[in-house]
């Protein structure tokens, strides 16, 4: 199904204290003569400044809706979703908390607030129409070991009395040391005076995030204080910056967080564009575990409209990944250029995608979490020592993985044994992790694979936020999800989404550019990499199928703040999945070949699409002669989780809910087909990736 891209080598919770309240101020720090943050050198010491940030990053992009004075909720305001999220933990008692929570368009006109009084809500993107697209909710809740307890989202909205700070966080004074073996240390402690960022800030608790360097590595550290003290710690350790050294380094390291081991000490090997993450709370660990509510979240358009009458399998969700360690691929393929299906292949890799089908189950959970870390072993992380934010195109025009104006790549990573992400089979990482947690690791995991996807272009598609996202047609496709999937979701005001915006909208500007060029064709192609390559005017269907489906998911997503000329471009490019699923008359294709996973357009070599067979029926014919369109699908649809039939279904799918001309029609002659229930019976509880559905068909 795949063919093989060229190989390329790598370039606890406390008593209730109170806390006074301070201003928090933030110091961002210049570059040491290493360039990377502050001035610790190769092998030093502890830096204890820290690392610089952009104004737009500073403080935390939120908006209206922050807040929660204890026990006070304003019963004011609209709302129309009726969604919950479940909390549970095997201890009892009042215990801390935070998720994510993501909205339908025009569901949450300004905030909300839950029937539980001890929370804040913080606001970090809204809908094109000014509602709530995506918050954070943090608080404290009284929990019974082994209970659920649901969190209804009621109208209102909590007020901001005494809010908590970094100040806070300082005075408290979480301890947490990183050892990094001849790299150097760096303790916590010296930097609670400098934060590089303000995540959240509100009554029931602040997040803070501080920076410091052991030599060419950077250490990170994102500090949570829950009202009443309890306090979380994520280490962050990184090695890639994208224009100093960030060599393969071997070392044995030791992360102390709260006087307590947040790591075995073993060896790791920290290859080059990589990073590993610890994490610990200060003393007991709350262990709270959010379930969402995942029916209305497939009603949000945030996430594919996956089976909803087909459940994940018991066996999968036990076998899923569900820790991370350090360094590990977890369900990723270690060498992403590989042939054939691979779980992560789709608009959602295989474990989000089983989330959703499972009811949120906890092994689901853990997996998406866990996968969110392990995302960035592989050499993804390419920071910029300007202002030590994941790579923006407005701030290397010029760059790619091989520095100033040189050409990209296919891939980076280490092609024999080690960890090789390539752009053609990448994975979306980090996206449902931030939506359903709303933790900034996976938002700037999302930031680093977009950086990637950006650095691995060739400076000849163009310069900085106007460079195309191309090379083959399927690594376009999901250079485009992963590069829209930030855009939509990151939030308002970060500018390194912002730019990430701009870069979609252009890829899209250019992409109906070259639909208006041929207005009246059938097959709504409007980008192929190589119209040639298997065989004369040959198509690979389900590479084009992919870029549909990317067009179309990205739509629902509403990245832009316009998506008029975006869903002009969607309407145009789902002539390819609706054409495919014809009637087999005359002037049509016939739908039960749709399988076919290559498809000649014409019956010579072309240079050009305008050179394309300009009739679905004559397509056909050039493909399969005289053969007449029967009522049974071939191409083997039982195997549809993992062939040709499952990579065209997004596709269409989404042409069905965007109201595509022809669309219903062709999904039901598909759902019509004699052999239809072998479509059904494929594995799609074990392969998920691939069975999104229409929304209004009650599959």
């Amino acid at each position: 199904m795949h063919s093989r891209p060229p190989q390329v080598m790598r370039p606890h919770v406390l008593p209730f204290l109170a806390l006074p309240l301070m201003a928090c101020t933030l110091v961002p720090v210049g570059f040491g003569s290493d360039g990377g943050a502050g001035g610790g050198g190769a092998g030093g010491t502890e830096d204890a400044g820290a690392a610089a940030v952009d104004a737009g990053d500073a403080a935390a992009p939120t908006d209206s809706g922050t807040g929660g004075a204890p026990g006070t909720i304003d019963p004011s305001g609209s709302l129309k979703a009726a969604t919950w999220v479940d909390l549970s933990s095997p201890k009892s008692g009042t215990l801390p908390f935070s998720f994510g929570i993501a909205f339908k368009k025009g569901d949450v006109p300004s905030t909300f607030a839950l029937d539980t009084p001890d929370a804040q809500v913080e606001v970090k993107r809204r809908w094109p129409d000014g509602s709530a697209k995506h918050a954070i909710v943090t608080g404290t809740t009284t929990l019974t070991a082994g209970s659920a307890k649901r969190l209804n989202v009621i109208a209102g909205s909590y007020a901001v009395t005494n809010p908590l700070t970094c100040n806070d966080i300082a005075l408290a004074a979480p301890t947490a040391t990183v050892s990094l073996g001849a790299n150097g240390t760096v303790s916590l402690t010296p930097l609670l005076a400098k934060p590089t960022r303000t995540w959240l800030s509100g009554d029931q608790a602040a997040e803070c995030h501080y920076t410091g360097r052991a030599g060419a590595l950077l250490v990170s550290f994102h500090v949570r204080l829950h009202r009443g003290g309890a306090t979380f710690v994520r280490v962050i350790v990184e090695n890639g910056w994208l224009d100093a050294p960030s060599p393969d380094l071997n070392y044995t390291p030791s992360v102390i967080i709260g006087g307590a081991a947040a790591l075995p000490a073993k060896p790791i090997a920290h290859t080059a564009h990589s990073r590993w993450v610890a994490e610990k709370w200060l003393g007991i660990d709350p262990e709270v575990t959010p379930r969402h509510d995942t029916v209305y979240l497939r009603d949000t358009r945030l996430v594919p409209n996956y089976w909803r009458t087909k459940k994940a399998d018991a066996s999968k969700l036990d076998a899923l990944t569900q820790t991370y360690e350090p360094m590990s691929s977890g369900e990723f393929s270690r060498h992403m250029s590989d042939t054939g299906y691979q779980e992560q292949i789709g608009l959602l890799p295989n474990h989000d995608a089983l989330y959703v089908m499972s009811d949120a189950d906890p092994r689901a959970f853990r997996s998406v979490v866990a996968n969110g870390k392990a995302l960035a072993s592989f050499p993804v992380v390419w920071r910029d020592s300007a202002d030590s934010l994941p790579t923006r195109p407005s701030g290397r025009a010029h760059w790619t993985v091989n520095g100033p104006d040189q050409g990209g790549e296919n891939g980076v990573g280490v092609e024999l044994g080690g960890l090789y992400w390539e752009v053609a089979h990448h994975p979306s990482g980090g996206y449902l992790a931030y939506l359903i947690t709303g933790e900034y690791v996976f938002l700037e995991t999302m930031q680093h694979q977009a950086s990637t996807v950006y650095l691995v272009q060739s400076t000849s598609t163009g310069y900085g936020t106007s460079r195309q996202l191309r090379g083959q047609t399927r690594g376009s496709a999901w250079s485009l999800r992963t590069v829209g999937q930030l855009a939509a979701i990151g939030p308002t005001g970060d500018g390194v989404t912002d730019d990430y915006r701009e870069l979609v909208q252009k890829n899209g500007a250019a992409l109906l550019a070259s639909a208006q060029l041929r207005p009246t064709s059938v097959t709504g192609l409007v980008y192929v990499d190589d119209l040639n390559l298997y065989g004369p005017a040959t198509l690979g269907a389900w590479q084009a199928n992919f870029l549909v489906q990317s067009i179309g998911h990205l739509s629902d997503l509403e990245p832009l703040a316009d998506m008029t000329d975006w869903n002009r471009l969607r309407d145009y490019v789902y002539r390819l999945p609706v054409g495919m699923l014809g009637d087999g008359s005359s002037s049509s294709y016939c739908f039960a070949q749709a399988g076919k996973s290559r498809l000649i357009l014409a019956p010579a070599a072309i240079s050009d699409l305008s050179q394309q067979l300009t009739n679905w029926g004559d397509i056909y014919r050039l493909n399969f002669g005289t053969t007449p369109c029967t009522n049974t699908l071939g191409f083997e649809p039982s195997w549809a989780s993992t062939n040709y039939w499952g990579n065209m279904l997004p596709a269409l799918s989404h042409a069905v809910d965007h109201g595509a001309p022809g669309a219903q029609a062709a999904f039901s002659r598909l759902r019509g087909a004699s052999n239809w229930q072998e479509y059904l019976g494929a594995d799609w509880g074990q392969n998920a990736p691939l069975g999104v559905v229409p929304r209004n068909s009650q599959l």
